[in-house]
Order: structure tokens, then sequence, then C-alpha cells
């Protein structure tokens, strides 16, 4: 499932992205992602039943509860890592990455885009005792976790930087990122709902 960053935009109903560097301290646009983003997988996963859940597609990638698993190890590490670049990155006001907001929501989302996930973040045997409840409950969690540090640092988010999988980004992006994280896997579970019941799939 490829969707352009219009389509995205539009579906989330974020179209501000485009002018987010007009408004550097506005937190609105990430908190709208996180927000949507996480309503987004709820709605998609919370009727499905275990055939649904354990499907794992003909290209040997991964379920639906693997996509859920996967979001339950990376998002707690995401928010480590953001407290680390407010709390320990010096401020560097000579630079300014607020008008990659967009593509960095399209790199993230590019499923065309295969990524080599890191053994610490696939499926561990040790969770295969949990429930979709349990791995919902989980991710619910630490997303009001990123939602509160979001809305609650009055650190400059614009103006302090760290590493993502395609560069540099900075303190306010991300949150975008984690957000962004979460929608590829929403799209990806879409993928492996419309390949288990292609009758029903999404419009």
């Amino acid at each position: 499932m490829k969707k352009t960053l219009l389509i995205l935009l539009v579906t989330m109903g974020t179209s501000n992205v485009l002018t987010a560097q007009d408004k550097a301290l506005d937190k609105t646009l990430a908190l709208d992602l996180l927000h949507r983003t996480w309503e987004e997988l709820e709605k998609t996963v919370s009727s499905l039943q275990d055939t649904d859940l354990n499907y794992t597609p003909k290209s040997g990638g991964w379920s639906v509860m693997n996509n859920l698993e996967h979001l339950t190890l990376v998002e707690p590490v995401l928010i480590m890592e953001i407290k680390k670049i407010i709390n320990g990155n010096a401020l560097d006001t000579n630079k300014d990455l607020s008008s990659e907001d967009g593509l960095i929501i399209t790199q993230i989302t590019d499923r065309t885009r295969k990524v080599d996930t890191p053994k610490p973040f696939k499926p561990m045997q040790k969770n295969k005792h949990k429930s979709k409840d349990d791995f919902l409950q989980e991710i619910k969690s630490t997303r009001m976790d990123l939602i509160a540090l979001l809305e609650n640092t009055e650190a400059d988010l614009r103006h302090l930087f760290g590493p993502y999988p395609y560069g540099e980004a900075d303190a306010y992006q991300q949150f975008i990122i984690a957000a962004a994280h979460s929608y590829r896997h929403v799209m990806q579970i879409q993928e492996v709902l419309n390949e288990l019941k292609p009758d029903k799939k999404a419009k």
C-alpha cells in the first residue's frame, strides 16, 4: 500500500504539516499526529480475532501481532532517545530543519523502502504469551508518556538535534518520527489484512 504525503495528510487531517516551518514553537502538528496515529492503530486492530492477528503473510513477513509487539519494543526506546536529546544535547540556534517535517513523514511511512529491523526490536519468544490487549495497553501507555513529554517540555525543540534513520532531525521532529513510525506499521497491518481478506480491502 503506497500513499503519497498528500494522501496521508488528507487521510489523517494534518495538512498543516506543509507550513509547520512557519510555526516552530507550535506543538499542534506533532500532538495531532501522536493522537491520531494511536487512534488509527487501535481502530484497525480492535475487532480482529486470533485468525487475523496471527496470520503470517505469504512473503514471510510479520503478522499483526508481530507488528504490535514491535511497537511495544520501539516506542519506549524512542522516548528514552528524545529525553537524551532534550537533556543532553547543546542548542544550535544556527541550524533550522523545520522545513523537513513533511519529508520526514514521507520517508518514515514509505512502505516501498524496506528497513532491516535490528534484533532488539524483532518479535521475541518471551512475549508469546501476551495478547492483543496487552500490546495495545503497552503502546497506549507509552504513547501517553510521549504526549505528556511533548506537552510539558519547555526545551527549545527546534534547536536540539539528534539522528534518525535517514539523517538528522530536531527534537520536535523526533516526536513526528514516533507517530509516523507507528503509522507505517498501521499500513503494514492493513497490507496483511488485505492479503488475508482480499475481498475486504480498505478503500
